[in-house]
């Protein structure tokens, strides 16, 4: 188990940066597994499956004329109506609605919450 502090006071950086450049008791293998190093809510929805009009859901989510939307929830029933490009998570504490394109902005925005809300 890790300690809280010491992870806490870490950098937020890639493994690959952090332990992987820095080594020189470490091998690569290939292998095909599909992965996929997803990085933003975007990324997610590219690999999720949809419906028709490119909307997405994980959890109880209802669309009308909305288009390439990606939800999930794992409480409150999201219904979205009219809207296109958007990402929307519900959690059972907090609610995020955001334009899936916008990854610096998202970036900003978790930057605001951990001072405003760092308890959540």
């Amino acid at each position: 188990k890790l300690d809280a502090a010491a992870f806490g006071a870490t950098n937020a950086i890639s493994i690959d940066y952090a332990v992987m450049e820095k080594t020189a008791h470490a091998a690569v293998v290939p292998v095909a597994c599909g992965w996929s190093d997803i990085g933003s809510w975007r990324q997610v929805w590219e690999l999720s499956d949809k419906d028709g009009l490119g909307n997405a859901a994980r959890g109880a989510a209802v669309f009308e004329d909305s288009r390439n939307c990606n939800v999930s929830t794992d409480r409150a029933l999201v219904a979205l109506e009219g809207v296109d490009d958007l990402v929307v998570v519900a959690t059972q504490d907090a609610v995020l609605v955001s334009r899936q394109k916008d990854a610096n902005g998202l970036k900003r925005l978790v930057a605001k919450l951990k001072v405003a809300a760092p308890e959540v």
